[in-house]
């Protein structure tokens, strides 16, 4: 009984200091993960708002008169071919 409780408890022990181990030696990892994260979403909010300057939703709006002018000129070069 007593060397069974006291071998229990040495497992525990040893599992709980290689858990601290692991832990302590990603936590380092775990943080920048976290913080190319919140810098993704960051960025992807801004990329999406077509209304901040320079964003890819922003710029993709003034591409539209562009395009109307290509279809116009696609139009005049099949009248004339």
């Amino acid at each position: 009984g007593r060397n069974m409780i006291k071998g229990i408890v040495e497992n525990i022990n040893e599992v709980t200091a290689s858990l601290r181990r692991i832990t302590d030696s990603n936590e380092d990892k775990i943080n920048r993960i976290v913080d190319d994260i919140e810098a993704l979403s960051s960025q992807l909010a801004h990329e999406t708002d077509r209304h901040q300057q320079n964003s890819l939703m922003n710029d993709l709006s003034k591409i539209g008169p562009i395009l109307d002018k290509v279809d116009a000129t696609v139009s005049d070069l099949k009248v004339i071919v």
